[in-house]
């Protein structure tokens, strides 16, 4: 059974523009794990797709959980990681980790895609 749906787009372009004006509005939109991965890349620039699909993906499951982003589902409390194959999925602080079990969430799945101009996210979440 599907507990939630969620979508979100987001335009790179225009995210590259916001971050170019604000540097520091990647430290509220990304967790410290995904900051650590980027400061890790060999290449110094900013890779503002990855930013925008981790941004995207948070929307989208706060879109499936039906609540928006606000505690515990906070862009510091969740983080887009990918798997050994290169498959994106979720981690999350403790106290999100313990608001989901208490809510009997299930499997959480995520997909991302991105081209020039935008990034997508899609997550379901089964019940």
């Amino acid at each position: 059974m599907i507990h939630g749906v969620g979508v979100d787009l987001v335009d790179i372009s225009r995210l590259a523009e916001r971050l170019d004006k604000q540097p520091k509005l990647i430290n509220k939109l990304l967790s410290q794990t995904e900051q650590l991965y980027l400061q890790g890349k060999a290449n110094a620039q900013l890779d503002v797709a990855y930013v925008a699909k981790r941004f995207a993906a948070k929307e989208a499951l706060s879109k499936a959980l039906g609540l928006g982003l606000r505690s515990p589902i906070t862009l510091q409390n969740i983080s887009v990681l990918n798997d050994a194959n290169g498959r994106p999925y979720f981690e999350f602080a403790d106290e999100l980790s313990r608001w989901l079990e208490q809510r009997d969430i299930g499997q959480i799945h995520l997909s991302l895609s991105d081209t020039e101009l935008v990034a997508q996210a899609f997550v379901v979440i089964d019940q």
